[in-house]
């Protein structure tokens, strides 16, 4: 081969190669760049690297942090209570506002500081009281949100007293009367239900007060001496009880009776509501009650069941933390009154009036009837004396039949007229037209119904009643005595009056029918 064919066949060769290396090239594409170290790793060093396709790796996230929330103030409520020389009171607080339906009470720290945290926004009333200072004006507070509302309660000291009254258990006793008595007048105030009172009264000499408690379960505390602004506490000792059993006059007991207080005599102040004691029932299966506790002292009890006369049992002691028992109380069966009930115009029966027999003193229901198609009326177990009779129906006006002398046993008829109400009217009654009230001194003449008997007579207001037809009332309540006042119409009652600057007199006054005004 010659040089000039050698020469041809290099450069087929040459030719041949780039086109093969052109085609690769258009095929693969162009070479991959330089791995980088933390993408590409070997499988094994010591062998020939055999490239791989580059694959980015992932890169991490780097989520920046949520930003930080913003400090948010706490909305509070922050204070302190003192007194008028600045020094600390551990007062109680109640503070009511927004989303607050029941308040919140709370008490200001020794140094007489509060707070109270996580408060709705919104306007807060705060109520501030202590022992031995007066109750504060309550103080409007607006809380806004994300602040701090800050507020400085100022208390005045009392100048006067103020104490607790507790029980022999140390207990509070509520509702307990306080008697404060200073030279030529006192003053009673109830404990509230803490059993905490105060009284404040600039002008009083507080050298000679005194004060004392009781209650109608209690045995009263001695007098003990009082120092303005200084707390007393008043303990009072256990009350007794009234054991018995209600029988009728067989000696079967009477389950279903009702025993209550009819008279009360005690030693020292009378506590409110002692005369009101709630009345209990005799229990099966032989009649047996327990009434109290009871202030010690002296009283009359009084039994009724239906269809039966009341039954008594009077001077029944009671002392401190005992138990007098075996009382007996025994019902009859009483008197039958009946009668029937018209009207003035035309006489005709007035029915389903309602009639009930009133029992001076008693604290129990009076007995109730009503009368029937021909306008008749019968009420059993009436017991013996004076007696009145109301009459009530809603066509007439209202009338008291008073003066009924009904026997132990037996019948009393007592038919009763009705007239039409006119306007302004309210009641009528057969008597003099005084009221009466009880006193120091006696049964005392309260007032007088114009144009009464009793105005006409010459009785006047402030006259004490002596005596009801020769008898005394002195021992007398003023239910009684309003009894033996009352009678019918055109018969005349006697009274003996005393009157201040004339003394002792007889006033003669006949009786008639009185008409209360509205």
């Amino acid at each position: 081969m010659t040089g000039r064919e050698r020469l041809i066949v290099a450069a087929l060769v040459a030719l041949v190669l780039l086109t093969v290396g052109l085609v690769g090239w258009l095929v693969l594409g162009p070479a991959p760049p330089p791995p980088q170290p933390a993408e590409i790793a070997t499988e094994n060093d010591a062998a020939p690297a055999t490239p791989r396709p580059s694959v980015p790796a992932p890169v991490p996230v780097r989520r920046a942090p949520p930003p930080a929330a913003a400090a948010v103030q706490a909305t509070e409520l922050a204070g302190s209570v003192h007194d008028r020389n600045g020094k600390p009171v551990p007062a109680h607080l109640a503070l009511a506002g927004p989303q607050m339906p029941r308040g919140r009470t709370l008490v200001a720290a020794a140094d007489g500081a509060f707070r109270v945290l996580d408060l709705a926004p919104g306007v807060y009333m705060l109520r501030a009281t202590a022992s031995g200072f007066r109750p504060a004006t309550p103080i409007d507070i607006e809380v806004r949100a994300g602040e701090v509302a800050r507020i400085e309660v100022l208390l005045d000291r009392l100048s006067g007293v103020l104490g607790k009254v507790v029980g022999p258990d140390g207990e509070p006793v509520p509702l307990a009367t306080v008697r404060i008595v200073w030279p030529n007048a006192e003053q009673r105030v109830p404990t509230n239900s803490d059993g905490r009172f105060e009284f404040d009264a600039p002008d009083i000499d507080w050298s000679q007060v005194t004060v004392e408690a009781a209650t109608p379960a209690h045995d009263p505390v001695p007098p003990e001496r009082a120092r303005p602004g200084e707390e007393v506490v008043l303990r009072l000792g256990p009350g007794g009880y009234l054991e018995g059993f209600v029988r009728d006059t067989a000696g079967a007991p009477l389950a279903e009776a009702t025993v209550a207080l009819e008279s009360i005599s005690v030693d020292g102040p009378e506590a409110l509501g002692s005369r009101h004691l709630p009345a209990i029932q005799a229990g099966p299966p032989d009649g047996r009650f327990r009434l109290g506790p009871l202030r010690p002292g002296r009283y009359d009890l009084r039994a009724e069941s239906a269809g039966l006369a009341p039954g008594f049992a009077r001077g029944n002691s009671v002392g401190r933390g005992g138990t007098t028992g075996g009382i007996v109380i025994t019902l009859s069966g009483g008197a039958t009154l009946r009668g029937r009930i018209s009207a003035r115009d035309g006489g005709v029966p007035v029915v389903g009036a309602n009639v009930t027999v009133f029992e001076p003193g008693s604290a129990l229901a009076p007995k109730l009837v009503r009368s029937d198609a021909e306008g008749r009326y019968e009420v059993v177990g009436v017991g013996s004396g004076r007696r009145s009779m109301r009459v009530t129906h809603a066509d007439y006006l209202a009338e008291i039949a008073a003066g009924i002398a009904v026997p132990a046993s037996g019948d009393v008829v007592r038919d009763v007229v009705l007239e039409r109400a006119r306007p302004g009217e309210r009641m009528a009654f057969h008597g003099i037209g005084a009221t009466l009230k009880g006193g120091p001194r006696g049964i005392e003449v309260q007032g007088l119904v114009e144009g009464s008997p009793a105005q006409a007579s010459g009785l006047r207001a402030g006259d004490i009643i002596a005596g009801v037809d020769g008898q005394p009332t002195a021992q007398l309540s003023v239910s009684q005595v309003v009894e033996l006042i009352r009678g019918e119409a055109g018969v005349a009652v006697t009274i003996d009056v005393e009157r201040a600057g004339q003394g002792r007199f007889p006033l003669r006054i006949e009786r008639g029918r009185v008409v209360i005004k509205q």
